[in-house]
């Protein structure tokens, strides 16, 4: 997973997606906290509280599918990449 922060909405992302969502999301103190399985140990840091927007993007998930059903358990293999820009207005 990857988590980028950026003072306006970024451009010029597009690529090889299977999934990707917006939202608004609201962080009260700055941090989030991203979890799986379980709660990460690193938090992302905004830098400041306030209304976010954020867009998630993923790949890798049908190459996992396939794996897990050939092989078993598939690590490593979905790539994320999460998006945070303060939310205009």
């Amino acid at each position: 997973m990857t988590a980028r922060v950026w003072d306006s909405p970024p451009e010029g992302e597009d690529g090889e997606w299977e999934e990707q969502g917006e939202i608004d999301y609201e962080s009260v103190t700055g941090d989030v906290a991203v979890w799986g399985s379980g709660r990460s140990e690193e938090l992302i840091r905004l830098g400041r509280g306030g209304m976010w927007r954020v867009r998630v993007r993923c790949t890798g998930r049908a190459q996992v599918e396939r794996v897990t059903r050939d092989e078993g358990t598939a690590y490593g293999v979905e790539r994320y990449v999460i998006d945070f820009w303060p939310k205009a207005g």
